[in-house]
């Protein structure tokens, strides 16, 4: 994964996912960290898609918190080392996939999203259940947010 293929917002998403496993006492970083992430982040585009769908995204939040308590805490020698798991590497693989399918220059928040959507049997999948949040439904909001609009820069939010 190349870290300069993503947006500022994105590389803040995942940095900030790296921060949270850190302050849980994560050893690695999953995709609820990312998906927290993109939750919480100041001005990111995810809560207003999810509230464009007609969804509460401080439920979703409370939800995401919920799974990330039952992953399981490390201390001691071990607890030094912090590594992105094989999902979290598949998912911004996935994300560039989707980034190339907008015909996007860089990889996005929307992008990084829409791989967590695609996943099968995770707890986000179970998250997004409960919450009737899909691939079509984002998509569609997405559409009427970004219309035709596509990234070409490291900083779309601010065009």
């Amino acid at each position: 994964m190349n870290f300069d293929k993503l947006t500022e917002k994105a590389q803040e998403a995942v940095g900030a996912a790296q921060e949270t496993a850190l302050r849980m006492n994560h050893q690695q970083v999953e995709g609820e960290h990312l998906h927290m992430a993109l939750l919480v982040q100041e001005d990111g585009l995810i809560p207003k898609l999810i509230t464009f769908m007609g969804g509460n995204p401080e439920l979703v939040v409370r939800d995401l918190q919920i799974e990330l308590e039952k992953i399981p805490a490390v201390y001691g020698a071990g607890a030094s080392s912090l590594y992105a798991s094989r999902r979290l590497n598949e998912i911004i693989m996935h994300a560039e996939d989707e980034a190339k399918k907008f015909k996007d220059e860089y990889v996005s928040g929307e992008h990084l999203y829409l791989a967590l959507l695609k996943e099968r049997n995770t707890p986000s999948d179970g998250i997004f259940k409960r919450h009737g949040i899909n691939s079509e439904k984002f998509l569609s909001a997405l559409g009427k947010v970004r219309s035709n609009q596509r990234i070409t820069s490291k900083n779309p939010e601010e065009t």
